[in-house]
């Protein structure tokens, strides 16, 4: 019977991991198309140009959060890469080296994950708003939502 040795042990920990956080990038990416849609309706339904400047930061906001997604994305498909040569026995384990790359991916992947939390919480603030005005977008809206001047930031 074969044994696993620690390091090949932790290479395997590795790639579950970072395969978890390919499947939370690639759902991200889908996502934000449909955030990109979302922005684009609401975008073709008010003529108010203050909605339509807010519509337009949301939607740069989402396409600098995709833009590092992908970024990272590349990285985190190189280190699955690695990783599956290291758990074949193809090439030597570095698991310094790899342990430091996966705490980097852990950290950029945390961080973006908040920042499309915080970016989603926005924007389902901004829907709710647009919502609850009755037609008056060229004069602002007296809803008792939240305020407009609280999601421009």
């Amino acid at each position: 019977m074969e044994t696993i040795s620690e390091g090949t042990f932790r290479s395997v920990q590795f790639y579950a991991v970072a395969q978890r956080w390919k499947t939370e990038l690639d759902f991200f990416s889908s996502e934000a198309k449909f955030l990109h849609d979302l922005l684009e309706t609401y975008e073709s339904i008010y003529f108010s140009h203050f909605f339509r400047e807010m519509i337009r930061g949301m939607d740069q906001q989402l396409s600098k959060l995709e833009c590092r997604c992908h970024k990272i994305d590349k990285v985190l498909t190189l280190q699955l890469k690695v990783l599956e040569l290291m758990v074949g026995g193809v090439v030597k384990e570095n698991t310094v080296h790899l342990e430091s790359r996966q705490i980097k991916l852990e950290n950029c992947v945390a961080t973006l994950h908040a920042e499309a939390r915080e970016f989603k919480k926005s924007l389902f603030a901004f829907v709710e708003l647009a919502n609850g005005c009755d037609g008056a977008f060229s004069i602002g809206c007296q809803s008792g939502g939240p305020s407009l001047e609280k999601l421009v930031k």
